[in-house]
């Protein structure tokens, strides 16, 4: 538990992250237990950045997921909440822009509407300046409509490529061409800390462009 409270703390501190991924694989309620820390927890709640717990299988429930913004019933589904697809983006994009249109549609109808309204009224009594003025009136609207729909959709379009090259830039692959990689045993459990292995222990690194297998001769701590 003051290790997850540390990490929040330092996320919040110093990253200032978008959002905070607090996720472990299944095991047993042993293992799962420290989130239901009541630090943890108050660690959660005053977390600046929005909080997406994927703790343990989606039948394990613990205080940290009543806490968090988001609850996701596994590791990897928190991470797809926190990535959406660049295919349903596009679609909200686009769902935004026709309710956009309709909105200006409708509004241009209306206002058609009540010009045709003034014209049959006014044509009773012949005065032509007025119903020039309206028109003049709808005309200004309609541009001042157009350049708002067209405004919106440029920064909605701008939203959706700074999202696009953040997904692009936390893609696992794009992180692994940075020099990183991903350490695991044999049986394919991933490897956070120098305590989970022991000298003589096989390894598995995997690069971005192959896997290295190599084995433990000693280690070191800080």
């Amino acid at each position: 538990p003051l290790a997850i409270v540390a990490a929040l703390g330092s996320l919040n501190r110093i990253a200032a992250p978008d959002v905070i991924l607090l996720a472990r694989g299944g095991g047993s309620i042993e293992d799962l237990w420290a989130f239901n820390d009541e630090g943890v927890a108050r660690a959660i709640a005053a977390s600046d950045a929005p909080v997406i717990t994927g703790v343990g299988h989606q039948t394990d429930f613990t205080i940290a997921d009543f806490v968090a913004d988001r609850r996701a019933p596994t590791p990897t589904a928190a991470a797809e909440l926190a990535t959406p697809h660049q295919d349903d983006l596009r679609l909200a994009l686009g769902e935004a822009e026709r309710r956009l249109t309709d909105l200006i549609q409708a509004q241009l109808n209306a206002r058609r509407g009540q010009l045709n309204a003034a014209r049959a009224h006014l044509r009773l009594r012949s005065p032509m300046g007025r119903v020039l003025s309206e028109r003049q009136r709808l005309d200004g609207l309609t541009r001042r409509a157009a350049r708002a729909a067209a405004h919106a959709i440029q920064l909605r379009r701008a939203r959706l490529e700074t999202i696009k090259a953040q997904i692009i830039h936390l893609h696992p692959e794009k992180v692994l061409q940075r020099g990183y990689a991903l350490i695991s045993l044999p049986d394919g459990r991933r490897v956070r800390s120098v305590q989970a292995v022991q000298p003589g222990d096989a390894l598995h690194l995997r690069l971005h462009d192959g896997v290295l297998h190599t084995e433990v001769t000693h280690k070191t701590t800080p």
